[in-house]
């Protein structure tokens, strides 16, 4: 009888490591997802200043934005260049996502959060105050999946 409640001591006990892993990936998961939001909408934002639109995403990236405003004085090689260049570095991002979530790189959360760090300076530049504070709830998620990730390979 005693070793039958030491198994069902252990069972319960794996049970509960196993759940707190699903929960901590689930976690990591939610993190790195923004990656690819930032990603996602980026390109958007691109594709509606190039179409005219007059609205872009907050949580959408600053140096894309600078990017468009730089090279759409050049004519069409101008806006060629700029879609390829928001295109790369929404790449990068979305390359991030990956390997923060698929892979559950650690480095790739720290690469991330430092780049969107120095783009939520760059809307300091003007005085965007809704993305800049948006882009402070976007890292603060993305460090909770990094918090996670980080439990999960402990």
């Amino acid at each position: 009888m005693k070793k039958i409640k030491n198994n069902d001591k252990k069972e319960d006990a794996q049970k509960k490591r196993e759940k707190y892993s699903l929960i901590l990936g689930a976690k990591a998961s939610r993190g790195a997802g923004w990656f690819y939001w930032i990603a996602g909408l980026s390109l958007i934002n691109t594709a509606v200043f190039y179409l005219g639109g007059g609205i872009s995403f907050i949580v959408g990236l600053a140096i894309t934005q600078i990017i468009e405003g730089f090279l759409s004085y050049y004519g069409t090689i101008g806006i060629v260049i700029s879609v390829v260049l928001n295109m790369f570095v929404a790449g990068i991002f979305a390359g991030l996502g990956y390997f923060a979530d698929k892979k559950r790189m650690n480095l790739a959360f720290l690469v991330g959060m430092i780049l969107y760090i120095i783009d939520t300076l760059l809307f300091l530049i003007v005085m965007d105050i809704l993305s800049i504070g948006f882009h402070i709830y976007a890292l603060v998620n993305i460090f909770l999946g990094y918090k996670a990730n980080r439990k999960l390979q402990d």
